[in-house]
């Protein structure tokens, strides 16, 4: 089946990024429901050298836009007690500056959705499908009666880019100045740059290191930008330079 070549960006996906995308001639693939309530987004499928985005991910660092992921964040002082009931994991034992992979499930044990946790001092923001986050929230809520929690849907908010390679650490040092090397699996930190914040976590999903940034919708474009012209442009070659690039996706 060839994959899906969309002319005009899907409205989830941030427009400045599909547009640097299409013009490298990406080629995409739709996630979500195309309806007018919930519109898909479009995801990079590849620019068209799979040889040499699979040897960035190995040798270098490969950039990956996930425009189908969304948040939600979850505030209040018995925040972690009511989500530790409510789902597959510890998450009273959660440490601030930690995360973790959990499933939330139905009465009858069914998978509602797969979540990651970030556990922040005054916060959990749970990174989610962005098209599950308002039946996650609605599941969440209705079993709320006088606990001090507040969950909000905050997708619009954020954008998530994923660097996958041995190299992602020393890019976003070279790009954003945050020294990330030691961040360790499934923990997160604070991503300052300029005036802008965002958050960085470590998951590790292709067999090599893998740093997601949490980024302000505002400024992701710009980022993206930035990331891929350190690297050489969104097309990798298929050797790493001397510093361990590999290009974008």
């Amino acid at each position: 089946m060839e994959p899906i070549r969309t002319d005009t960006p899907r409205s989830q996906t941030d427009p400045e990024i599909h547009a640097l995308q299409e013009q490298a001639d990406a080629s995409f693939i739709p996630w979500g429901t195309d309806t007018p309530d919930t519109p898909a987004c479009a995801l990079v499928e590849t620019f068209g050298a799979y040889e040499a985005e699979y040897a960035a991910i190995r040798k270098g660092v490969g950039i990956f836009t996930s425009p189908h992921k969304g948040i939600i964040e979850v505030t209040g002082a018995e925040r972690s007690d009511f989500l530790h009931r409510m789902i597959t994991n510890d998450v009273n034992a959660l440490a601030p500056g930690e995360a973790r992979r959990v499933f939330l499930l139905s009465t009858k044990g069914r998978i509602v959705a797969d979540l990651i946790l970030l556990q922040e001092r005054e916060r959990t923001l749970i990174e989610v499908d962005r098209f599950a986050a308002g039946e996650v929230v609605r599941t969440l809520e209705n079993y709320l009666f006088s606990e001090d929690v507040a969950l909000r849907n905050v997708s619009e908010k954020w954008v998530t880019l994923s660097l996958h390679g041995p190299a992602g650490a020393k890019l976003i040092e070279t790009v954003l100045g945050a020294k990330v090397d030691e961040l360790g699996a499934m923990h997160h930190g604070r991503l300052e740059f300029g005036e802008a914040q965002g958050i960085v976590y470590r998951r590790d999903e292709t067999g090599s290191p893998g740093l997601h940034l949490l980024l302000p919708r505002g400024q992701a474009a710009e980022v993206y930008k930035k990331l891929a012209e350190a690297v050489g442009g969104l097309v990798p070659d298929v050797e790493p330079d001397d510093a361990g690039h590999g290009g974008p996706k």
